[in-house]
């Protein structure tokens, strides 16, 4: 049987206080002999820490526990259904800010191989344009996440008297150089400015 070590870093705080106590395991079956990679790894730990608060709970879900955490942290899901299923969650007594903060990144499931199951990640992958899409794109939605649930107190408390709202973040990206400014998006899938970064950085 593999021996793990206790490394004590997030992933080993999280499973005992979440009582995953196979998690070890799982995480050294999936990645050793299924091929799954860091980011599928981080989803497996988050989702079943989701599943564990779910379980002290009387909340029915249609579509299961990945739907959730899809909703809680995909890129391509608006802040109303967000918000939504943010509120049925609190409503069933569960500290989502709480939850979301115990959830690991993938740099943490890499750390945790290591150190903990005694495994080879390779060398760290360079960062790609579709890399830091993702990156950011996962930052600006747990941003417009706190934007929102913010605003709507002040409205449940009257402090903002408005309608409902629905959030939109922007980000433009502007060289310092040149002066071109972009979507994000549009500068990721050009890889360049006006100038090409040629003048004085």
């Amino acid at each position: 049987m593999q021996r793990f070590n206790d490394c004590g870093c997030k992933v080993d705080r999280k499973a005992e206080e979440y009582g995953l106590t196979d998690l070890n395991e799982e995480l050294y079956h999936r990645h050793q002999e299924r091929g799954a990679s860091l980011r599928d790894l981080e989803a497996y730990v988050n989702m079943r820490m989701l599943d564990r608060v779910l379980e002290d709970t009387d909340i029915v879900l249609l579509d299961g526990v990945e739907s959730v955490y899809r909703i809680l942290t995909g890129d391509d899901v608006s802040e109303g259904k967000r918000a939504e299923i943010r509120s049925r969650l609190e409503h069933a007594g569960i500290d989502v800010d709480k939850l979301e903060s115990d959830f690991v990144t993938y740099q943490t499931v890499r750390k945790h191989l290591r150190e903990a199951l005694d495994v080879d990640t390779g060398a760290r992958k360079t960062l790609d344009a579709s890399d830091a899409d993702t990156r950011i794109r996962r930052l600006q939605s747990r941003s417009e996440a706190v934007i929102a649930e913010t605003l709507e107190q002040l409205r449940r408390g009257e402090k903002l008297k408005t309608g409902k709202l629905d959030l939109v973040m922007s980000v433009r990206v502007t060289c310092e150089n040149c002066g071109d400014s972009y979507r994000l998006r549009e500068l990721l899938d050009s890889g360049r400015c006006r100038c090409g970064g040629t003048l004085s950085q």
